[in-house]
């Protein structure tokens, strides 16, 4: 099970058909190695999902993100998922580096439970800010379960203000459209931005101490969110009501609303994305074409996607 698992992601390497790969559970010690060859010769993938990958250790994980800052300079790379990964920090500095590096926008960036620290999360928070000809475009961003301080938050803050720049500069605007920050110990005080934040429509900030002066900063945009997840972060009764009134102050509400007045944190809960919750299912890797192609220009993408996957039993 593992080889064939192995084989299909080393026949990314020069295969120039698919522009996405997501794996998930893959159990090889050499699972990173073989993603990073493919990495380092295919400039045709846009798609890397690497989910819980059999990593030996954090060092391999390291050296992996270290690949992307090589690889950034020639391949297409928008969309990068390294959910459940034990990158901490040391994987989060090298993964900084190489976004700093990106010469294209990147649209979506998951680190969910990815056991990174305050420092970690700052060379991330610092990375956006530093290339936000790359960072304006990003519709998608998970930190959750990462420990984002005071500091991460205000640095988040000001690449959001930084991004935020008058309509009349269109290549400065934020495309951001889901923020999730569960369990990060945030402080939501110093990210006031989140107000103005035009395309904001989903927020997760489940299992963080929301006090009262959290809950001002983020009440002003509630009325613009169709999502919001505050599960577990000890609100107030009062702050509650304030809070259901301003999320519900519109009538195009279509996302769902998970509200909880007296939840507390729980440091063991799992933050990547509904992803743990299958850890005993076998490994997998999903594999993103073209729908269709004609003879003339067969690599053409198309907006619509048909999905290959391969899913092997590791018990075979």
């Amino acid at each position: 099970a593992e080889d064939d698992v192995a084989a299909t992601l080393g026949m990314l390497v020069h295969d120039q058909y698919f522009w996405g790969v997501s794996t998930a559970r893959v159990p090889r010690r050499d699972g990173l190695a073989v993603a990073a060859r493919v990495l380092r010769q295919n400039a045709h993938l846009a798609r890397l999902a690497l989910r819980d990958v059999g990593a030996d250790d954090t060092r391999q994980l390291a050296e992996f993100c270290g690949m992307l800052h090589f690889a950034c300079r020639f391949n297409s790379l928008t969309w990068i998922d390294l959910a459940g990964n034990a990158l901490k920090d040391s994987g989060a500095r090298a993964l900084a580096s190489a976004l700093q590096a990106f010469a294209h926008g990147v649209t979506h960036i998951d680190l969910a439970g990815c056991q990174v620290g305050p420092k970690g999360m700052l060379a991330i928070a610092d990375a956006l800010l530093s290339n936000t000809a790359a960072s304006v475009y990003l519709e998608h961003l998970d930190l959750s379960g990462n420990r984002c301080d005071e500091t991460v938050c205000a640095r988040l803050n000001t690449w959001l203000c930084k991004i935020l720049a008058p309509a009349g500069a269109q290549q400065e605007r934020s495309h951001l459209a889901t923020l999730k920050m569960a369990a990060c110990r945030a402080s939501f005080a110093a990210l006031d931005a989140l107000q103005v934040v035009p395309r904001l429509a989903e927020l997760d900030v489940s299992e963080n101490k929301i006090d009262e002066q959290a809950c001002s900063a983020l009440m002003v945009p509630l009325s613009a969110i169709a999502a919001l997840r505050m599960v577990g972060c000890a609100v107030k009764r009062d702050a509650h009501s304030l809070m259901l009134k301003a999320f519900l102050g519109t009538d195009d509400k279509k996302g769902p609303l998970a509200l909880d007045v007296s939840g507390v944190p729980n440091s063991k809960s799992d933050h990547t994305s509904g992803f743990s919750s299958a850890k005993a299912a076998p490994p997998s890797v999903a594999l993103f074409a073209p729908a269709a192609a004609s003879s003339s220009s067969s690599s053409s993408r198309t907006a619509s996607v048909r999905r290959f996957c391969t899913s092997v039993d590791s018990r075979r």
